[in-house]
């Protein structure tokens, strides 16, 4: 998951992601190799205009991006949904988002992206289709998971934009395999009953999620090296709440353990 001050650099990647396509060629004979008369490729990675999402699929296809390993970053198996449908073609995009959506409201979803909700009662219903940078945000919106869609085309190391916060997710799963309390004790960080002692106790959090004390105390440190927590008048407060999404890595997710019977330390 990424921060709400996170997701203005995360939607800013849509030139880089862009460029990154287009490669070594110039602008121009990429816009040509794409069929276009005029260098649409400078107005895209200027901000003046964007492909519609169909568009960027069928780009993304051409320059040889596996479209099937982008889409798979945001699901564990391919949904029956878009079962012979193409992302290239805008019946596809609105299977997509449709999916994506699930059982949330369009006011909910307008709320979470930021995008009027006119406009996404518009793409959910096929009559329009979103824009690059839209799309974009509602894959952040929906799913949460833009960082790993960005990866099935480009490295996301590769785009400055976002290259902090994909560094961050990378070693928050790091940290998650090498140490699966932490997930557990982050969460017990934001319990009412641990932010109303009087400072923190060593031992409070290991008595509530079942670990000892050693546990505890290495992965608050882990915790504290990651920057996903700091010590502050007496209490550790959750810097940045983070969902961890450890099925890039499945083998490594498996050793995974459980806080309580409805919070898993790796989700």
């Amino acid at each position: 998951m990424c921060s709400e001050r996170e997701r203005k650099p995360l939607v800013r990647c849509k030139t880089e992601l862009l460029k990154s396509l287009r490669g070594r060629r110039s602008q121009s004979a990429f816009s040509g190799w794409l069929g276009y008369s005029s260098n649409v490729q400078y107005l895209w990675e200027s901000g003046r205009a964007f492909p519609r999402a169909a568009r960027f699929f069928a780009i993304a296809e051409r320059t040889a991006r596996p479209v099937d390993v982008a889409v798979s970053r945001l699901y564990p198996r391919p949904p029956a949904a878009l079962a012979g449908r193409s992302l290239t073609k805008p019946e596809g995009i609105t299977a997509l988002l449709v999916d994506l959506k699930g059982n949330r409201s369009i006011l909910d979803l307008a709320r979470s992206t930021g995008q009027s909700r006119f406009a996404i009662a518009r793409w959910l219903a096929g009559k329009s289709e979103p824009r690059l940078p839209d799309f974009l945000r509602l894959i952040e919106g929906v799913s949460l998971r833009l960082l790993d869609f960005l990866s099935g085309f480009v490295d996301p190391l590769t785009l400055p934009s976002v290259a902090p916060a994909w560094r961050r997710l990378e070693a928050a799963r790091r940290t998650a395999y090498d140490s699966p309390w932490s997930h557990a004790v982050l969460r017990a960080l934001e319990l009412e009953a641990y932010r109303e002692l009087p400072r923190h106790v060593s031992g409070w959090i290991a008595e509530r999620v079942g670990i000892n004390r050693e546990q505890e105390e290495q992965s608050l440190k882990l915790l504290s090296e990651m920057g996903q927590v700091r010590k502050r008048r007496g209490h550790y407060q959750v810097v940045e709440s983070s969902l961890v999404d450890t099925r890039r890595n499945p083998e490594a997710a498996r050793s995974c353990v459980s806080f309580g019977p409805s919070k898993p330390c790796c989700a």
